[in-house]
């Protein structure tokens, strides 16, 4: 393309592959920074840290949060996905995180550093199993909470998912399988309470939510789009 390219980015560093935050990111081996998308020098106008806020597709113009306003001849949306939330009382207490950008995986790397105890994440797919490893390699206790009677069933085959889980109980990793959670509170000895389906509760100094993610549409919708 021969024209001016404009990417607007809500977070304030350029783009980066996602798929180390879990791993090198997390245990301080690597940083976001390292994997960059973009190549120095390229030609592709940044607007970090602005969050677009509305499209007037009318007059082809993208409205952003620092009150500008830039025109287009084309327009992709490339929003992407938002980590899905825990819909339970206490899911919002401190001491309970995320991992979908590199500022989550810097703040989870700050608390797993800061102290060593019972990790809880709940969540058995890919991102929960990768913190999993990562925070036993940091020396912390972890226990999955998989709502499913085994962890990976919707995107490994049964062999295969049974070798992996086999792979954490060997390191030390405990899964509660075909539980839910049913409410996070402050417990008496430890930071975090959580009540699951089964009648157990699990004591933690950390909580991980990896259930999956809902899709980034609001700004395709209001903008009237299919």
């Amino acid at each position: 393309h021969a024209g001016r390219i404009v990417l607007v980015g809500e977070e304030p560093c350029s783009p980066y592959e996602r798929p180390p935050l879990s791993k090198e990111v997390l245990r301080g081996l690597a940083d976001p920074v390292e994997a960059a998308v973009l190549p120095p020098g390229c030609a592709v106008e940044l607007r970090l840290g602005c969050r677009a806020t509305a499209i007037d597709r009318a007059a082809r113009r993208v409205m952003v949060g620092d009150g500008a306003s830039l025109g287009y001849d084309t327009l992709v949306l490339a929003t992407g996905v938002r980590p899905r939330r825990l819909p339970v009382d206490g899911a919002d207490c401190a001491g309970v995180h995320v991992l979908h950008t590199a500022a989550e995986a810097h703040a989870l790397r700050t608390a797993l550093l800061a102290q060593q105890g019972a990790l809880v994440i709940v969540g058995g797919g890919f991102i929960g199993l990768e913190v999993a490893a990562s925070a036993r390699m940091m020396g912390w206790q972890v226990t999955v909470v998989e709502a499913g009677s085994e962890c990976l069933a919707r995107v490994l085959p049964a062999v295969s998912a049974r070798w992996l889980i086999g792979q954490h109980r060997e390191r030390g990793v405990r899964f509660c399988c075909a539980a839910t959670v049913e409410g996070i509170e402050r417990g008496a000895n430890r930071a975090l309470a959580m009540r699951l389906s089964t009648g157990e509760t699990l004591a933690a100094d950390l909580v991980v939510t990896g259930i999956g993610s809902q899709p980034c549409d609001a700004l395709a919708r209001a903008a009237g789009l299919d």
